[in-house]
């Protein structure tokens, strides 16, 4: 099959029954277009834009089977990110940071965080390629009134925003999302990193929790090394800040150290 696609049985009693392999980029996805009288596949999965779809394409895809394979396009729209979606965490491999700053962004993007997350810190959000007019943003945010936790034993920042801009976390005035960072060591094990000219970033109404040093904290404002500018214009609002993790308790909540000529500010 051109294009891409990789296909595989899904049992091993219906070696015939090919389907795209979920965890491939293709081009099929999302690129094809609604035919009168054809609402679902060869299966019966509905297609996108007909009554019944509940997931996060844009367009049908290409071929017999509706999908939901990882995009090849740059990010535009809404993304719904937790069990059973196509993305599956933020900062895993293969996590929606990493397709991110792989693909850029082409418009403004809004993720829904639909379940708990486990998070393993591999992948820092970049400040990404921008396709069309730019100055993007990415909104983070629960997609209904259901708590949702974002954790992980991370030895660095769990979420690390390493030179983005335009980037906000809302979890909404009942504060939806926490954020927890369940390493014990008290060192660097921070919730929340800004590295290497974050700036103009929102954090606000979430539950950030972690266990650190005096020189990191549950939020780190680091150092901007390989960046013209500090980590600054930077907003945290209304979020509650505990760094107590299993009876060990941080020495400060928020760290900002900053480079010599790229402070933060």
């Amino acid at each position: 099959m051109s294009g891409g696609s990789i296909v595989l049985s899904t049992t091993t009693s219906a070696i015939r029954d090919l389907k795209n392999d979920l965890n491939k980029t293709t081009v099929l996805r999302s690129a094809g277009v609604n035919m009168s009288g054809f609402t679902d596949d060869f299966d019966g999965d509905i297609r996108v834009g007909n009554q019944g779809y509940s997931g996060n394409g844009t367009a049908p895809d290409i071929g017999a089977d509706e999908f939901a394979g990882l995009q090849s396009l740059p990010f535009s729209g809404i993304y719904n990110v937790g069990t059973g979606q196509n993305y599956v965490s933020l900062t895993n491999t293969n996590g929606i940071f990493a397709k991110i700053n792989s693909l850029g962004v082409s418009g403004n993007v809004t993720i829904n965080i639909v379940s708990d997350l486990s998070e393993t810190g591999a992948e820092a959000l970049n400040q990404w390629t921008e396709f069309g007019a730019g100055n993007y943003s990415i909104n983070i945010q629960p997609d209904a009134s259901t708590p949702r936790l974002i954790y992980g034993n991370v030895v660095a920042g769990m979420i690390r925003f390493n030179g983005p801009d335009r980037v906000k976390i809302d979890g909404g005035t009942n504060r939806l999302l926490t954020f927890r960072n369940t390493n014990a060591t008290g060192t660097s094990g921070t919730a929340f990193t800004f590295i290497n000219g974050a700036a103009y970033d929102t954090i606000r109404y979430c539950n950030l929790e972690a266990f650190a040093n005096a020189t990191n904290g549950v939020v780190l404002f680091s150092t901007a090394a390989s960046a013209t500018t500090g980590n600054s214009n930077n907003l945290l609002e209304y979020n509650n800040i505990n760094g107590t993790y299993n009876s060990n308790t941080s020495l400060v909540a928020i760290y900002a150290s900053g480079s010599t000529g790229q402070e933060n500010s």
